[in-house]
């Protein structure tokens, strides 16, 4: 699924981000675009407790993505995905950011 894809890469960002010197992690900050505003927001309260976001920047955000995204992808999509509660997402993704390599969707 393309969203678990981009909260992926986003949270290896973070972590490729933490372990380089040059940045200053008390000064990260998310913009996203369209739908990038779900994936920044979603990002952000991931992290929260462990990296947290300074700025959150939503540019254009999506008024009814969950109406959208149903359209596009399906119902049976959707379905699935609140059939997994938020706490197990969190943590299968935050277990598999390790190194530089992202961890694959579920």
């Amino acid at each position: 699924m393309l969203a678990f894809s981009r909260i992926r890469e986003a949270i290896g960002a973070i972590h490729w981000i933490s372990e380089r010197r040059q940045f200053d992690l008390n000064k990260v900050n998310f913009v996203g675009h369209s739908q990038g505003t779900l994936i920044a927001v979603s990002v952000a309260a991931r992290l929260k407790k462990r990296q947290p976001i300074e700025t959150v920047v939503l540019w254009a955000p999506q008024t009814n993505a969950l109406s959208a995204h149903t359209r596009i992808m399906g119902h049976k999509v959707y379905e699935k995905f609140f059939a997994i509660s938020r706490d197990s997402v969190e943590t299968w993704l935050l277990s598999r950011v390790k190194g530089d390599r992202l961890p694959s969707p579920p």
